[in-house]
């Protein structure tokens, strides 16, 4: 494995190493409270649970649950140059299963019951 010539994240990859693998990133923007936005490093911020007071630090798990043919389909025809980014709906096998009315209606039911 080798990272592409430009970048971890980048489309590039060397002769050597032809196959780029897929990647997910992950990107989280937390407000409390819309009277208290962040206001930057050591101004009175919230902590992440772990005692991170920068944000710098956060974990994440992928399951691949994904239909094999589907999940194959998505990587020859939308990988780069060729990703959708954020407009799923440019991928072909990915927009056969989008329901964006669906999402917009799936609403949040009530908080977490007390244990």
């Amino acid at each position: 494995m080798r990272y592409p010539l430009d970048g971890p994240n980048g489309y590039n990859c060397p002769a050597s190493h032809p196959n780029k693998y897929p990647t997910i990133f992950l990107e989280h923007f937390y407000f409390p409270s819309p009277n208290q936005p962040y206001r930057g490093p050591n101004q009175d911020n919230w902590i992440l649970s772990n005692g991170d007071p920068t944000g710098l630090n956060m974990h994440a798990d992928f399951i691949n649950g994904w239909d094999q043919d589907t999940l194959e389909q998505t990587m020859q025809q939308c990988n780069t140059p060729n990703a959708p980014e954020e407009h799923l709906e440019n991928c072909a096998p990915l927009a056969k299963s989008l329901n964006v009315q669906a999402a917009d209606n799936c609403l949040s039911e009530g908080n977490i019951a007390d244990e």
